[in-house]
Order: structure tokens, then sequence, then C-alpha cells
């Protein structure tokens, strides 16, 4: 399995394919010529990409070679690309149009669209696929968008919506977990957090640094963390999710924008609107709780003005070019600093089809009725829990195929129904079953382990 990093570039229009053959080698750049602004990438079940063309009604369709496929008409100024888990259904955010539109992806073409409040930027879709988060950035607010009924004829509908400061607050980017979305505002010195359910903001994390323009945000795969750009800071924000607070600003350089974490091993991307360059910080082994110890960071060069980076998977390395591994390079010390201005928004996450639809995906080979007791998803992960007597959150990733955004969402349900514990060990979080998981488990066959030591948090 290939893993290609895909950078879009406004200022320049242009797409960026980058092979990355391990933590710290990367193969050289393939540049798509896509016209004017590209703005946010997304890869969907078919392997495709879908680029948003937000000085257009398109959304231009790449395969993974830098081939063009017939592009799918949305609304005016699409700005954020977001699949729907277990759907072939993409959601669309025309800032230009005040709406949001449906693509089914199998057919490539739009099938439903819903107004929303004025020029909708970022979105984040639940792990279960069943509601949307929507950051409406004219309107100072978020609209929460019901998609259950996608796939029976209804069209998604907006069913609350929640002020996170004035209009001018200018909330960008959003970010999704265990039922709270965290929304980055371009002009706000603190993040709301948002209770989804409850349609309100439930708390408020402190920036450090005034003034700092938050950009996008992304989840971690470990621990419960949140990373927030800070495109006038030129800095990383880390923010504990559990205790709501910023733990460590990490130095990245000139208007980080877009983000995106590969769970396997722990690497974040950002892309340096104003360096012509990729951010690259291993977070592998850091303590994201504390300052302690310096994350290592890394740059390749790309574009004119990068806005966004979003990861891809192929079945082999597209480009023939990139299959050879004595062309690999190590990027490049960090220490450019001119670059070309744009005003382009950014994105956030990518997952790739697998984490989205399920395929490869293993089949439990026992529990049916555990499966149509808890759900299919959950029911493997307490089974993988059994089967290791603790596992991270990392190694369910890895184990089971889903995105880590998935697996935070289903151990927060387990957690909530006292079947898990959930404690931090450093950098990583370690799940374990409770007594009364145990008894569940063995109600219905499954072998489990030891009893944890401790009881549920």
């Amino acid at each position: 399995m290939a893993v290609l990093l895909c950078s879009a570039d406004t200022a320049a229009g242009q797409a960026s394919f980058i092979l990355k053959a391990g933590p710290s080698a990367y193969g050289p750049t393939r540049v798509v010529r896509t016209g004017r602004g590209p703005l946010a990438a997304v890869q969907c079940a078919d392997g495709l990409l879908y680029l948003a063309m937000s000085v257009s009604d398109k959304v231009l369709v790449l395969g993974l070679d830098g081939s063009a496929v017939s592009p799918v008409r949305v609304g005016w100024a699409p700005r954020c690309l977001a699949l729907v888990p277990g759907t072939p259904y993409l959601l669309v955010a025309n800032a230009g149009s005040d709406s949001v539109s449906v693509v089914d992806t199998a057919e490539a073409r739009e099938v439903a669209r819903t107004a929303v409040g004025r020029e909708p930027g970022a979105i984040a879709v639940s792990p279960d696929g069943l509601w949307a988060v929507v950051c409406e950035r004219g309107a100072g607010s978020v609209a929460v968008v019901d998609l259950s009924g996608l796939g029976v004829g209804r069209c998604p509908a907006v069913v609350a919506r929640v002020e996170v400061g004035a209009a001018y607050a200018q909330p960008r980017a959003v970010a999704v977990c265990d039922g709270q979305a965290v929304v980055a505002c371009a002009r706000l010195d603190v993040l709301p957090v948002v209770d989804v359910a409850g349609g309100r903001v439930k708390s408020w994390v402190p920036i450090p640094v005034r003034g700092a323009a938050p950009a996008s945000v992304a989840l971690t795969g470990e621990g419960g963390y949140a990373l927030v750009t800070l495109e006038r800071a030129g800095a990383l924000a880390v923010v504990d999710l559990l205790d709501e607070t910023v733990t460590r600003l990490v130095t990245l350089g000139s208007r980080p924008r877009g983000i995106t974490v590969d769970p396997v091993d722990a690497t974040v991307y950002c892309a340096l609107a104003g360096q012509r360059s990729l951010a690259v910080v291993h977070l592998d082994g850091v303590d994201l709780s504390n300052t302690d110890g310096t994350p290592q960071f890394e740059e390749i060069p790309v574009g004119a003005g990068p806005s966004s980076v979003a990861l891809a998977e192929a079945d082999a390395p597209p480009f023939p070019s990139l299959a050879d591994r004595s062309r690999l390079r190590i990027p490049a010390s960090p220490g450019r600093s001119d670059g070309l201005h744009d005003d382009s928004e950014s994105s956030t996450r990518m997952p790739s089809p697998r984490h989205s639809l399920g395929e490869g995906r293993p089949k439990p080979a026992r529990g049916g009725a555990l499966a149509a007791l808890l759900g299919a998803t959950r029911a493997r992960i307490l089974m993988r829990i059994a089967a290791v007597e603790a596992a991270t959150t990392n190694e369910l990733v890895r184990q089971l195929s889903v995105s880590a955004a998935t697996v935070s969402h289903h151990t927060g349900v387990l957690r909530a129904s006292a079947l898990i514990t959930t404690e931090r060990d450093g950098v990583s979080v370690h799940h374990a079953l409770t007594p009364l998981g145990q008894d569940l488990l063995g109600a219905h066959g499954v072998p489990c382990g030891r009893r944890p030591r401790s009881g549920p948090r």
C-alpha cells in the first residue's frame, strides 16, 4: 500500500503529489495543474481524489496518477469537502451559494443541496455518519446538520444552530469527537467547544497567544488531543480535550493553514502558505500533556502557497518515477521564510476509503449477537481489547482499519456504558475491560484476559 501526500495550492493553481515511503523519506513531487482556486482535497471510496475549486461551481476529480476525470457540478465557490462514513456520499460546502451539496461519488453527480447560513466553510462529520457540523463563517455560528435520511430519499436538514461569537468571529475549522465539536475561529482568542446534542457552547478553551488567528483543527490518534494551527503566530497549539487546556505550542513557520495527521506513525503535516512548504512534525514518543521534549521538525518544499494537505492511499505508487526508491529524499531543514500571499481557507481531515466504507476490515470470528447488541464497530473494539487485555487507540486504529476519530467516538460510548476504562500513560491512552465488560463478553463466548486494575473512569 502506497501513501501519498496531496497538497492543494490555491496560489499556484495546482495540486502536488508526494510519495511517503517512511516517517522521514519522501519521493519527488509530482505537480498537476488544476486551474484557478484548488482549496481542499479528499480521497473517496473509489480511490479518486476530489478537489474543491473555490472560484468555480465544480469539484475536480483526479486519479492519483494526475489524470483528470469529469468534474462534478455543485454550488458556487466550494471550499470544503467531507466524506460521510459508511456511504458513497461526499459533502461539499459552497461558500458562494450558502449551501451544502451532497455528491454521490458512485454516480459522480450532485444528488441534493441544503441551504445553510452565510459563507459555509469547514465541515466535520460524526464517525457514525448521522450528523455533521458546518462552520458558517459569515454568520459567526456553526450548523448541526442531520444526515440520517441520506440514502432513503431525505435531504440533509439543519436541526440546530449554535452561535460561537458575533459575525466577526469567523469560524473557519472544526473537528468532532465524542459528541462535541472543537471550533477554530479566525478572530477569537478562545476555542469554542460545542455540545452537539445540547446545541450549546459547553466551554471555551483559551489560546495563550493573542490575535493568533486559528486556522485549522485535526485530532490525534492517541490521548484525546486536538491540534490547532495558529496562522499569525506561526505555531501549532496542542489542546487536551479532557482537561480543555492548551498544553504546549509547537513552532511551525510562516502562516500555517491546513493540517492532517497520519495515525499510523503520529506524523503531522501542515501547509505553510507563507513558506512554500509542508511542515512535518513527528509526535511519536512526545508527551503532549506537558512541554517536556521537542518534536522533530522537517520541511518539504512544495508549490507557491499551499493551503491544505491530505493523505491518500494507493495499491501501488501511481507514478513510475515515484516507485524508484533511489530518488527518495529527506525533508529539508526549516529556514525558508519568503512566499506568496493568498486569502484561501483551510481544510482539515481526509479519511482513506477503507476507513470510510469498511473495505478490507477484518470481520469478527464470533459475537454476531454481540454486534447486534452493541453495533458492529463497538463489538469489534471490545473484542480486540479483550484479545490483548489492554489496547491503545493507535493499536485499535491499525488493527481494525478505522479512523482515529471513529475509535475515539466508540470508546467514549463504551466507557460511558461502564464496559471499558481509559487511562493515559504519557503519550498513550490505554483501554481495558471493566468487570462488566468481561462478563458481557463471557456471556457471548468471547475469552477475556485478566481483570483490569482500576474501576471505570
